[in-house]
């Protein structure tokens, strides 16, 4: 089980209630990377809504026992987390804070929560992957320990080694 540190901070399961709130965080998160595109606000989120589908598809394809969780801080949703866990690794499928949320410590909080989870779990690595532009994230998983392993032009692989602990089964996202 993943418990960020801060006692204000819990991780649910997401369910079908989530869509609306889903749909709004991804629009949050990803409508600066179309601003200087300048689209009429009707077809940005038009474009945002087949991103959002896209996605959706992809992660239930590439990672169909992925868990799908909701954020809450102060018992509001602020973001998600789809994360993977396996016996030799885990690996972060997607994070995603409300703009409003970044910047506050809940993100660093989570990923190592997760670190210590998989690492109580007997994973030897977390892994997960981010958008090459996005300097911020990278910057702040590469003081959480992540190095670079890949870069494919759109997309960073990058890793963080951990001391695998004692083997406990029971744990999982």
């Amino acid at each position: 089980m993943i418990h960020p540190r801060d006692p204000a901070t819990r991780l649910r399961p997401a369910a079908a209630a989530d869509e609306i709130f889903v749909r709004r965080l991804f629009k949050a998160v990803r409508a600066e990377q179309f601003a200087s595109a300048n689209l009429p606000a009707e077809l940005l989120d038009r474009l945002l809504e087949q991103q959002l589908r896209a996605q959706n598809a992809g992660y239930a394809a590439r990672f169909p026992d992925a868990a799908s969780l909701i954020v809450v801080h102060d018992e509001i949703p602020v973001g998600r987390l789809i994360v993977r866990a396996s016996r030799d690794s885990w690996r972060v499928v997607d994070i995603a804070l409300l703009p409003e949320a970044q910047g506050r410590g809940i993100g660093a909080d989570l990923v190592e929560a997760m670190a210590g989870a998989a690492e109580q779990a007997g994973a030897g690595e977390l892994n997960l992957s981010v958008r090459t532009a996005n300097a911020a994230a990278r910057r702040l998983y590469a003081r959480l320990g992540f190095t670079e392993i890949g870069d494919d032009g759109a997309y960073v692989a990058m890793k963080r080694r951990l001391t695998a602990g004692a083997v406990n089964p029971a744990c999982s996202p």
